[in-house]
């Protein structure tokens, strides 16, 4: 189909990329909720492809590291810190605790615990866009964060803004909530921890599944660069 050409050339470009640098490169794929969630779904229903995706990833990315956190994701699902949300289509906090532990285990660095804080009434872009309005929201979690930050957000043709968090809790008073996390989709994000332990400085390039994921990382990591395609363009 002409979404798994786009995902095959994203891929080999992701490859080239990696080789063309000579640096680290990894990638994370996120699996789909329906796949996280099969036995929820009805008998019947058409097949889900993220065990041909994943496949492919893995033959394509010969100069990336792959990671494949499915059964991590899958080991720290409970109905009580359920890792996919019923209103949206992003990874909960509790999801991406899950990638952010296993990304940090496969490193051999030392995750923070975090102590979570809930803010009811979340609404996301599923529910917006499905027309069943009759279901009940989510909560969406902060956390009491260990790092001492400085988020710079750049985009084009605006000055650049600075914040001393990765949260902007404005938009906890939105029905989409989700933008709490680094205020959602910007052209490039630098998020610098000088009291990090580690000083090695990330380059994530990114769609809005990383923005939860990356607020984490942001604890160990002293200096991330976030940067996304659909708008960055130096």
């Amino acid at each position: 189909t002409e979404k798994n050409g786009t995902f095959e050339n994203n891929l080999t470009q992701l490859n080239n990329f990696a080789a063309d640098c000579g640096i680290p490169a990894e990638m994370i794929l996120i699996p789909s909720t329906g796949h996280l969630k099969e036995d929820l779904l009805p008998d019947g229903h058409l097949p889900y492809q993220d065990d041909m995706l994943f496949a492919k990833a893995k033959e394509t990315l010969i100069n990336v590291t792959f990671y494949d956190f499915r059964e991590e994701l899958k080991a720290a699902d409970t109905p009580e810190q359920n890792i996919c949300y019923r209103t949206d289509h992003h990874l909960t906090v509790w999801g991406n605790q899950a990638l952010y532990r296993a990304y940090l285990d496969a490193h051999d660095a030392y995750p923070w615990a975090q102590t979570f804080t809930p803010t009811p009434g979340f609404y996301g872009t599923t529910w917006s866009g499905s027309g069943y309005w009759g279901v009940n929201p989510d909560d969406i979690y902060t956390w009491d964060s260990h790092a001492e930050v400085t988020v710079t957000i750049t985009d084009s043709g605006q000055e650049p803004v600075v914040s001393d968090s990765v949260f902007f809790p404005a938009h906890l008073a939105e029905m989409d909530k989700y933008p709490v996390y680094l205020d959602g989709n910007h052209t490039l994000v630098k998020i610098e921890n000088p009291g990090a332990a580690d000083d090695t400085t990330l380059l994530i390039v990114k769609d809005s599944y990383a923005h939860c994921f990356t607020a984490m990382l942001a604890e160990n990591y002293q200096t991330i660069y976030m940067i996304d395609l659909r708008y960055y363009r130096d």
